[in-house]
Parts: C-alpha cells; structure tokens; sequence
C-alpha cells in the first residue's frame, strides 16, 4: 500500500523503490524530476533520510557519489549488515 511520509520524503517528484536498512533507522529511496540530482533532474538518484527519537523521518538528502553520478541510479536492496547496498 502506498503512504505518503509528509514533506520531508514526499515531493512533487517521483519517490519509488523504499528499501529501508536492517536497522529500521535508514530509509533508501529512489527519487526523479528533482533538480538536485547529481545528473540531470530527469534522471534517478538514491536519496535516503533517517528515522528520529520521535518516529519520524528527517528530510532526505541525495545519497551523492560515488553511487549517484550522471545516468539513472536504484537500490535494490542492502546487507544484513547494513554495509553494502545493491
């Protein structure tokens, strides 16, 4: 079921793809038609926000290189040990 998060992970873009960490604080997330992807605003970037004391998640931040660069980027999943990211 979709559910939007509110503003500080939802946009007017394209948010899809939720992968969160084995921990449950990192939520990963691929994000489109936003102008602060590393490449072009229509290409795709991971972006990723944390989940706070309160329960709630912090505004997201572009993941950066070397995972985003110029072309289309996802995650697919990540590590039991939260150290590697597909």
């Amino acid at each position: 079921t979709k559910e939007n998060l509110g503003p500080a992970i939802n946009t007017t873009g394209q948010e899809v793809a939720p992968v969160i960490a084995p921990d449950g604080k990192t939520l990963y997330f691929t994000r489109n038609h936003s102008k602060s992807n590393v490449g072009d605003a229509d290409h795709q970037d991971v972006w990723y926000a944390t989940l706070g004391a309160d329960r709630t998640w912090s505004t997201a931040v572009n993941l950066g290189a070397p995972i985003n660069n110029a072309g289309d980027n996802a995650i697919s999943g990540i590590s039991p040990d939260g150290r590697v990211i597909y």
